[in-house]
């Protein structure tokens, strides 16, 4: 962490931001954009940002080599921030080098400046800039990997989560091609996650199958047709009763001579093949 002077590391001019000056403590009560972005030591402190100081720091503040906005990251901070589920922490932050530079959290600067409500969110200022270099590197934690911490899946159905996660997001994305939020999927998956399991057998047992095979199923076992409970059994036979059911294996089975199907034709064909076996 730098002096004032050398701007560089110094164990002893480090202070702990719960024992900072009388002075510091008058600066944290102005607007964001008033406070210096630098000072003589690394401070974190969690701040009260608006939606326009948001776009004055955007503006004023971001470093040009700074990478373009990240649309998935951008959408789940939206999306929190929405619910009023944003929860100021370490993950989401908004770090200034020592010259007041901004080098991580535009994502979540931009999520505020277009929320319309203020939001609370950790601020580090005086950070080394040699850090830009090393944001970001580390691999994150997968949406399913959370869903265990959170309790929604315990640790030992942590290999199953992935398989159910990627039919939920299936289920959103396939229909209407917009992907949705990681908030969005992961209620979804805590209210259905019985039937999302069910309607994975589909995947586990048809050849060719996958995600969005399962998502069309989980769509026929949401529905309460009364005839769900029997097709996804009949489609997990080898030879299914059901000539639709035949056709859906048969149409997805893997070769070489025809095309890898889409996500969404995959979906499409499932639900076609389903509403055709509940109508014979």
């Amino acid at each position: 962490m730098p002096t004032a002077k050398s701007k560089k590391f110094s164990p002893v001019n480090f202070r702990i931001p719960s024992i900072a000056s009388r002075e510091q403590k008058q600066i944290e009560s102005k607007p964001v954009t008033e406070r210096p972005l630098c000072t003589s030591y690394e401070e974190s402190l969690i701040r009260r940002i608006s939606p326009e100081e948001a776009g004055i720091l955007l503006a004023q503040r971001n470093m040009v080599e700074n990478r373009r906005r990240q649309d998935a990251s951008y959408r789940e901070i939206c999306a929190l921030i929405a619910a009023e589920q944003f929860v100021p922490s370490c993950l989401f932050q908004i770090v200034f080098d020592w010259n007041g530079v901004l080098i991580d959290g535009q994502n979540r600067l931009e999520a505020i400046s277009k929320s319309g409500k203020t939001v609370d969110i950790r601020v580090v200022v005086s950070a080394d800039p040699r850090i830009a270099a090393c944001l970001d590197t580390q691999v994150r934690r997968t949406v399913s990997q959370r869903a265990v911490i959170a309790g929604v899946f315990t640790f030992d159905e942590k290999e199953l989560s992935d398989s159910v996660f990627a039919a939920a997001r299936k289920y959103f994305f396939c229909p209407t091609s917009k992907h949705p939020t990681e908030l969005e999927v992961t209620k979804f998956v805590r209210k259905n996650k019985a039937t999302l399991i069910k309607a994975l057998g589909v995947s586990a047992l048809v050849p060719g199958a996958n995600a969005p095979v399962a998502a069309a199923f989980t769509h026929l076992l949401l529905s309460k047709s009364p005839k769900a409970e029997t097709l996804l059994a009949d489609v997990q036979q080898e030879k299914p009763t059901s000539p639709s059911m035949r056709k859906l294996r048969a149409q997805l089975r893997p070769n070489k001579d025809k095309k890898t199907l889409s996500p969404q034709a995959k979906y499409k064909l499932a639900l076609a093949c389903l509403a055709e076996a509940e109508a014979e």
